[in-house]
């Protein structure tokens, strides 16, 4: 996060919401493209680029030699950033991450985890946004 942003008082609260925000919606935009959608422009991915730039991640040993990977002194947001973003590497290495797509619903828009086996999942429930959106579709087909 952009050191003009990160507040440890509650003046930075409201600038940290937006800049989380403007994070989830990054992601969004990534999830959207592994659904079919368009890849997010260079525009869509700025804040988390932004939160990639500022993290500063630091190793550590358990009690037990377990590496870990930290977030060094860090205030509670760039910590939960930093450690969204190693989910979002560790998911594309491990080959999860096309699986994990936004809801084709333009209403609702939730993240979900594509667990078809033809990894043709578009909504993230069928039995709300699914059926919306194909009664939606029967009904413009009709008129």
């Amino acid at each position: 996060m952009p050191a003009d942003q990160h507040s440890s008082g509650s003046a930075g609260r409201p600038a940290e919401l937006d800049f989380a925000r403007r994070v989830r919606e990054s992601i969004r935009a990534i999830l959207a493209a592994n659904g079919g959608g368009p890849q997010p422009g260079p525009g869509e991915l700025h804040a988390l680029q932004a939160a990639a730039q500022a993290s500063r991640p630091a190793l550590q040993v358990g009690p037990f030699g377990q590496v870990r990977i930290g977030t060094g002194p860090a205030g509670p947001l760039q910590a939960g950033l930093v450690t969204l973003l190693l989910a979002i590497r560790d998911a594309q290495r491990d080959g999860t991450w096309p699986r994990l797509k936004a809801c084709g619903n333009p209403d609702c828009r939730w993240a979900f985890y594509d667990r078809s086996h033809s990894r043709a999942g578009a909504w993230c429930d069928m039995a709300t946004c699914g059926n919306r959106i194909k009664n939606r579709r029967l009904r413009q087909r009709r008129r």
